[in-house]
């Protein structure tokens, strides 16, 4: 089994952009994507557009993202790319449980959650307590 041309060319497009030892494998991706693939969004020119539908709340980690999903097509590489709905995907950031994700959500990622609600500790405590404080303030409240 090998990686395509197309994949090969994406990967290069990551580590260009890349450019340390250590890089939030995120950030980088959406990077890529809105600067370097040169994508063809279906039915729009760009889904970061005024007219957008957006998260609106004031808290940092989740203001002002997108809330309706979109799908394209690289012209570099020509990968379709998605961009998930926040029913989908949600990053859980504290606000709780005001605005846990609704029902619908399918992928969760509690991040950056306060200390207070986790207990802190090192980086593995924190991410489980994250999952731990997401079953018990969003989940009851969905049911």
């Amino acid at each position: 089994l090998r990686s395509t041309p197309a994949t090969l060319r994406f990967m290069d497009l990551v580590m260009n952009r890349c450019n340390r030892e250590k890089c939030d494998d995120q950030v980088t991706y959406n990077y890529v994507f809105f600067l370097d693939l040169d994508i063809q969004w279906d039915g729009m020119e760009t889904p970061n557009n005024t007219h957008a539908l957006r998260v609106n709340i004031s808290e940092g980690e989740n203001s002002k993202l997108l809330v309706e999903s979109v799908t394209g097509r690289s012209n570099v590489t020509g990968h379709t790319i998605k961009i998930w709905d926040r029913d989908f995907a949600w990053r859980l950031a504290g606000a709780l449980p005001e605005f846990c994700p609704s029902s619908n959500n399918w992928l969760g990622m509690p991040t950056k959650l306060p200390v207070e609600m986790t207990g802190g500790g090192n980086k593995v405590h924190t991410k489980i307590a994250g999952f731990e404080v997401w079953d018990q303030q969003c989940l009851q409240k969905a049911t």
